[in-house]
């Protein structure tokens, strides 16, 4: 389901039924993303929506997607492949968009698309699929020992320099 956004920032969607959805935005040329979105009238967990059978207002800020992060996860010098790495953001109101989990790849590499314009550092962390990965207090003894990256809205793709060493957890 879709819709125009008015000119002054509304939309709406009629006789939508119940249940979960996820919000996108699209913008003419632009890539968009949701970063923060809140409700009245309907459950917000993360970007997932839950509707049921009454009115719904929805808040949701949206920013512009600048580029991409790419790199390599590495144990003991090694490439280190199928480790969690995460893109956690300096900013702890960045929202839920800017949290990035992902896998490295066979050969240890990993790569962000569509990363918000903001301060970042990479993480890896050995099972660390189980940690509770948005919330800055648990990830903050891990940042340390990541690797920084800047996201501008001008960047592009950015390749970071230094691996990302493997943490345990």
């Amino acid at each position: 389901m879709g819709g125009p956004v008015d000119a002054d920032g509304t939309f709406h969607f009629h006789s939508i039924r119940p249940g979960t959805y996820e919000l996108s935005v699209r913008g003419s040329g632009k890539s968009l993303a949701v970063t923060q979105l809140t409700a009245s009238g309907a459950t917000v967990s993360g970007h997932l929506l839950k509707i049921g059978s009454e009115s719904v207002e929805l808040n949701a800020v949206v920013a512009e997607v600048s580029g991409s992060v790419s790199g390599f996860a590495t144990l003991d010098g090694k490439p280190a492949p199928g480790v969690f790495v995460l893109l956690v953001p300096s900013d702890p109101d960045a929202g839920q968009e800017a949290y990035r989990p992902d896998q490295s790849d066979s050969d240890g590499s990993f790569e962000y698309k569509r990363v918000l314009a903001g301060q970042y550092t990479v993480v890896a962390i050995e099972d660390g699929w189980t940690l509770e990965w948005a919330r800055p207090e648990v990830m903050a003894k891990y940042l340390a020992k990541g690797v920084k990256a800047t996201v501008t809205r001008r960047s592009a793709d950015i390749a970071l320099r230094d691996a990302v060493e493997v943490q345990a957890k």
